[in-house]
């Protein structure tokens, strides 16, 4: 399997440190708000490849943090929750928005992970904190304890393994989460008044306070998964300074962190970046009151390759409730495969359903794979529903949910609507074609079955229009 590795900048043949067992760490919400689908269309991609993993045969721990503790957290508790003291004002935002975004990502179906949430881990972000410390690599100030870049480079470390950072413009001391210019970042918060805060005694020193964004994921990843570790996934926009930082934390003290970073483009609006702060955004919900089903809109984010930028539109979810329709059209077929079966036509379908598989094992080529699914769709069309397509379609809709997380599980028609069919089938032999349409007519009024006259004769499929 080939991987795009953003720490090497190139694409290479993965290597699990453990032979046929995969870790992988996924940076998750941050529950201050209704996750926007550029939010999701990450989160997508990250499940897309553990599945893909998992289809392969290898055993894989998959863990994603929920952050629930930072800047952002602060400020919307206090406004959401101006009565409150601030420890249960942002435990009320924290519950609120943690059951959304779990029930968004079940109506996705990205359903490979496993959950670590930052307040529960305080005290193994303290235990890493007092590590750097012991040794030299943080120190602390009057508002809070900071990483010394400096001295993790005199060390023999490098600071900005994926991105090119300028530090000559780096400033002495960042206080806050997030970010633009490099230099020594806040790893934990003095406490403030109206401020949640933890008790932390370091060495006889009082630092209660709260920690900073990016020693979160240093401390949960270690916990979940343990140094090194394989796989880390993450939007492009994480690279700096969340992902840096986390390198850096960690390699601080351990040789390595994460061996391969597997980061997706934005999801763009009109040509920009979908972000809460440009107002720009859509949420599920705005899908779902649109009559557009989640599993169309995981479609069409994986109708684009995961370092393409995408950029998203009703129009596009249209087009993709139209091809899952079309899609589920041809389990439908299962049920009515006519003739026997011919080795050569099954070959040739196996075939390009293994270059398919090819395509999602080359650095999870999504377009180049679904080119090939409707290449084997084309082959039903030119040769019909023949018994040589059972092993096929089987395999094909496998790998749709198992692979792309998209279930079109379909069942056969009962023995009365079988009994109709047979009926209409009569009717057209006796030429009666207004008995005939009138039969189609109520078969999807009454059935929601959709009957098609064809040279292999006539074929049923469900109505998913409604």
């Amino acid at each position: 399997m080939q991987l795009y590795n953003s720490l090497t900048k190139q694409k290479e043949e993965f290597t699990a440190i453990k032979k046929g067992h995969v870790s992988v760490y996924s940076c998750g919400p941050t529950v201050y708000n209704n996750l926007h689908i550029g939010n999701l269309s990450s989160f997508i991609y990250a499940d897309t490849l553990v599945r893909l993993l998992r289809f392969t045969g290898a055993e894989v721990t998959a863990i994603m943090n929920i952050t629930d503790i930072d800047d952002k957290m602060i400020r919307d508790s206090q406004a959401n929750y101006p009565d409150l003291d601030p420890q249960d004002a942002l435990t009320s935002l924290a519950d609120k928005y943690t059951k959304v975004f779990k029930d968004d990502m079940a109506k996705i179906n990205a359903t490979s992970f496993e959950y670590l949430v930052a307040t529960d881990h305080i005290n193994d972000m303290q235990s890493l904190i007092a590590q750097l410390l012991d040794e030299g690599l943080a120190y602390v100030e009057p508002d809070g304890v900071y990483f010394d870049i400096k001295a993790y480079e005199k060390s023999g470390k490098t600071y900005g393994q994926l991105t090119n950072i300028d530090r000559t413009q780096s400033q002495s001391r960042i206080h806050s989460d997030e970010y633009e210019g490099a230099g020594d970042f806040s790893l934990w918060k003095l406490r403030k008044d109206n401020e949640p805060s933890w008790d932390f005694d370091y060495k006889g020193q009082d630092l209660s306070g709260r920690p900073g964004w990016h020693i979160e994921c240093s401390a949960m990843s270690q916990v979940g998964l343990g140094l090194p570790f394989d796989i880390h996934t993450g939007g492009i926009d994480l690279k700096f300074p969340h992902h840096e930082n986390e390198i850096a934390q960690s390699t601080a003290l351990y040789d390595k962190f994460a061996n391969y970073f597997f980061h997706n483009e934005h999801l763009l609006v009109e040509g920009q970046k979908m972000a809460k702060s440009k107002n720009n955004f859509y949420t599920l919900r705005d899908v779902e009151s649109k009559d557009y089903s989640p599993q169309t809109l995981r479609l069409v984010v994986l109708q684009s390759h995961y370092r393409s930028k995408l950029d998203f539109s009703w129009d596009a979810l249209q087009a993709a409730t139209e091809r899952l329709h079309r899609w589920a059209g041809y389990q439908d077929l299962l049920w009515q495969l006519t003739g026997d079966s011919d080795k050569t036509q099954e070959a040739e379908a196996l075939e390009v359903l293994d270059q398919a598989a090819q395509h999602l094992l080359d650095d999870l080529a999504l377009p180049g794979a679904l080119s090939k699914l409707e290449e084997f769709f084309a082959l039903i069309e030119k040769n019909g529903p023949a018994q040589s397509y059972r092993q096929p379609i089987i395999r094909t809709f496998d790998m749709i949910r198992d692979i792309l997380g998209i279930d079109l599980t379909t069942n056969d028609i009962t023995t009365d609507q079988k009994k109709l069919l047979d009926k209409r089938q009569q009717a057209r032999a006796d030429t009666d074609w207004q008995a005939s349409d009138d039969m189609r007519d109520k078969l999807l009024a009454d059935h929601s079955l959709m009957v098609k006259d064809t040279p292999n004769g006539q074929l049923w499929s469900h109505d998913r229009t409604s």
